[in-house]
């Protein structure tokens, strides 16, 4: 899955060259890190109805290779999911 960055940047003039910087140094982080880095959409990608059968596919003790499937996530996503409701 691929996952796209959208760093918004003012563009009035006095801030152009503060932008530019803060948009490199940003570049250089992410590729410094950018083995280590993991994004996953939090739990309000899903609706109410979603969830609740995340909760029930759960609780029926289903894997969770097959929770993602029937409820068409990635299978970090689930895990991540699951993580935020154990909280």
């Amino acid at each position: 899955m691929d996952h796209i960055l959208q760093v918004k940047i003012f563009t009035v003039c006095r801030w152009f060259g503060e932008s530019r910087r803060y948009f490199k140094k940003t570049l250089e982080y992410i590729n410094t890190i950018g083995t280590k880095l993991s994004l996953y959409p939090g739990s309000s990608i899903i609706d109410e109805d979603k969830k609740e059968m995340l909760r029930n596919l759960l609780d029926s003790e289903i894997p969770e290779e097959m929770i993602a499937e029937q409820l068409d996530l990635d299978i970090q996503t689930v895990r991540k999911l699951i993580q935020e409701m154990n909280k």
